[in-house]
């Protein structure tokens, strides 16, 4: 007979733990907001760095044609 009443109380505890479905679903959604606004921003660094990326190529490039020019200018060339 206690063994019955400690499971019952058991069962009531635990099963008032849980969440309801609506507050599941809005933790869902919240998720999911989340998710596209950290996918949106992944879109803008990567296109951020690739715009870094190819500035920086061509500061590289332009350092190299200068340094080229001032051989040729010098007579090292």
């Amino acid at each position: 007979m206690r063994l019955a009443v400690v499971l019952i109380l058991f069962s009531l505890i635990f099963s008032s733990c849980g969440i309801s479905k609506k507050e599941l679903l809005i933790l869902e959604n919240n998720y999911k907001d989340e998710l596209v606004k950290l996918d949106s921003q992944l879109v803008d660094l990567r296109k951020s760095n690739y715009e870094l990326t190819l500035n920086n190529y061509q500061k590289q490039g332009s350092i190299a044609t200068f340094e080229f020019v001032q051989k040729s200018l010098s007579g090292q060339a």
